[in-house]
């Protein structure tokens, strides 16, 4: 499953914002060949949350599926929904839940609070491991397959910003936060900026890449974040 950067954005701070209660939220998207392309995630606001269990009505689930192809143009292909102080494996409920469903692509995050110290963020073993504002996160993707629910591939260009932002300092969760809506559309054109010059690999882009980062340092000072 490939997870748009805004989507991801979206899930971890739904589930930070939830925790230490669990969140769960709506995966928007479309199919492509094998893989799911997750597009919008949609935390649900009306779910009953719970330390170890969240839950919503039958009612909120038509309701979006007739108003997410209108609005956004995607069918839901699942849910996500998080596990506070525990590990991202789907429980027998979780199991029984989603195999009943008319879902297609399940997917948790495990949180836990960590020390302040960052952690480099990874796809490894099909998970995404990372840290952010003082949280531990772990995604794991699972996909219906027949009558099996599969662990599948998971990953998103996320990641690269966020290791970015790591390398100079800066906490990604404090930008979203604190900037303006046009300084947060000035970080992220030098931030798109720098991931694509770099994944080009040619040596003279160095000058270039200084100039961006430069330039998200710069609008880090203004609100007092380095």
């Amino acid at each position: 499953m490939i997870i748009d950067k805004v989507a991801l954005e979206t899930i971890i701070l739904s589930s930070i914002e939830a925790y230490p209660l669990e969140t769960v939220g709506f995966l928007l998207g479309l199919r492509k060949g094998l893989d799911y392309l997750c597009k919008v995630a949609y935390p649900i606001q009306r779910a009953e949350r719970k330390l170890k269990s969240v839950k919503f009505s039958r009612k909120i689930h038509e309701l979006m599926k007739k108003a997410s192809e209108k609005v956004v143009g995607y069918r839901i292909l699942g849910i996500y929904h998080s596990h506070p102080d525990e590990l991202p494996i789907p429980s027998v409920k979780d199991i029984m839940n989603f195999m009943f469903s008319e879902y297609m692509v399940s997917l948790i995050i495990s949180i836990s609070k960590t020390t302040p110290s960052t952690l480099k963020w990874h796809a490894k073993e099909n998970v995404i491991i990372g840290s952010i504002a003082g949280y531990r996160i772990i995604l794991s993707s699972h996909v219906k397959v027949g009558s099996e629910l599969v662990q599948a591939s998971i990953r998103s260009p996320l990641i690269d910003v966020l290791n970015l932002l790591a390398s100079l300092g800066l906490d990604y969760s404090l930008l979203c936060e604190r900037l303006s809506p046009e300084d947060y559309e000035r970080l992220q054109y030098h931030l798109n900026k720098i991931i694509y010059l770099t994944k080009r690999g040619r040596t003279y882009h160095s000058k270039k890449i200084s100039y961006h980062r430069k330039a998200i340092k710069e609008i880090a000072k203004q609100y007092e974040i380095l």
